[in-house]
């Protein structure tokens, strides 16, 4: 399956949406899924992602009001700077499917695990990995 686009979600409902030609590297380590009963009165088992480990670098391209869904005119990267609250990934792909995968996070309103650099190109680089998870090379 083709991807189309990267989104990322974030602790107040916003999201970042990034076209997958500008990523230029992504990530996902340590994915576990895990199974709930949503209510004390449903019936349904839903099935929710979780990974140990995130790493993006996404494009300076992608720096545009129209790739960001927040309740101001922000750029995705000012938005990401201001906040550091991505809460889930969500893969979408060509077809309409997609596959999303929450991401530790630790704190309230900002995750305490997520680091954020820009890089000498002004690509933004976001890793957001879990409390003393080793990552093997």
């Amino acid at each position: 399956m083709k991807v189309k686009t990267i989104q990322l979600g974030l602790e107040n409902c916003e999201v970042i949406n990034i076209p997958y030609n500008d990523i230029k590297g992504i990530h996902l380590n340590g994915i576990s899924k895990s199974l709930y009963k949503p209510f004390e009165t449903s019936d349904e088992l839903k099935e929710v992602y979780m990974c140990d480990d995130f790493d993006v670098t996404i494009d300076k391209n992608a720096n545009v009001l129209a790739n960001c869904q927040c309740f101001s005119n922000t750029l995705p990267f000012e938005r990401l700077k201001k906040f550091k609250d991505v809460t889930f990934v969500c893969i979408q792909y060509e077809d309409g499917s997609s596959f999303t995968v929450y991401t530790p996070y630790e704190g309230d309103e900002t995750n305490t695990l997520q680091t954020l650099e820009t890089d000498i190109m002004q690509n933004m680089h976001i890793n957001i990995k879990r409390r003393n998870y080793l990552t093997l090379k």
